[in-house]
């Protein structure tokens, strides 16, 4: 064999040999120009199973919205240069729709530090709160607006409220509450869940930050309302403690986003 015919045969066996782990691996991502990238995509977490190498999901409700009609359309749930899951769009035409993922149906192949955070972070002032993001949508029917003042820890005898950590002009956030009830109805109809806050020194329009992981990469603004006093009782035994507040916000669209995990693909409608 000369030398010409050998490079020739390993250019052709190193060919055979790329396009048989393709088609044995996972499928390589479709096309750029069958990304629909104006589409929007929310995904509202159900509950999931998790170990050190993946995260398998029991539940997922997509809210998705298409600025074009498609003749063809798929959810695809994708990793790094895998797609784990394609899944046809119930509706193509141009607006709002709703879907659910089915459960166990694909789980997230990657290092923890890449899968979707499932916590939550909130915070106000000097003050910052974690939690699950799927306590968003439990059958709570706790509210920041129904709290109850408690006997003291010094002086039982007296009731305090939980603002008496608090002095001067510190702002700050102390609980968070969620109506769960309204927001699974919310859910149902594919918009954003509410949370509720008690605290301090917040008023109509102050801005609470939010992110999703323990230590976001990015934060977003939510503006309270509904802001209102629920206890004086610690403020009146000493003035330089501030009232009990309760306030509400919707939480930021941005936190739903899967931008580098699920996307739409299709052909646009001509």
């Amino acid at each position: 064999m000369n030398k010409r015919f050998i490079r020739k045969l390993v250019l052709l066996m190193a060919t055979i040999l790329t396009f048989w782990h393709v088609g044995l691996g996972q499928t390589a991502p479709g096309k750029q120009n069958d990304i629909i990238r104006d589409a929007e995509v929310l995904v509202f977490e159900g509950c999931f199973d998790y170990d050190e190498k993946s995260r398998t999901y029991c539940g997922i409700q997509i809210v998705y919205t298409l600025s074009h009609p498609l003749t063809e359309g798929m959810i695809q749930v994708f990793n790094d240069l895998h797609i784990e899951a394609d899944y046809p769009l119930p509706d193509l035409s141009a607006g709002k729709h709703l879907t659910s993922l089915p459960g166990a149906g694909f789980y997230w192949r990657e290092k923890d530090e890449q899968l979707p955070d499932p916590s939550v972070f909130y915070a106000l002032g000097t003050t910052a709160i974690n939690d699950s993001i799927g306590n968003l949508w439990s059958e709570s029917e706790a509210s920041a607006y129904d709290y109850k003042p408690k006997p003291c820890e010094r002086h039982p005898e007296d009731l305090c409220d939980d603002a008496a950590i608090f002095r001067g002009e510190d702002v700050g956030i102390i609980n968070i509450y969620y109506p769960g009830k309204r927001n699974l109805k919310l859910r149902a109809a594919g918009d954003l869940p509410e949370v509720e806050i008690s605290g301090v020194s917040f008023s109509e329009g102050t801005e609470v930050e939010c992110g999703r992981g323990v230590v976001p990469k990015r934060i977003y603004k939510a503006l309270l309302r509904d802001v209102r006093v629920v206890s004086t009782v610690s403020h009146q035994a000493e003035e330089d403690i501030p009232v009990l507040k309760a306030g509400r916000f919707t939480v930021p669209k941005e936190i739903f986003e899967y931008p580098s995990h699920i996307r739409i693909v299709g052909k646009l409608k001509q």
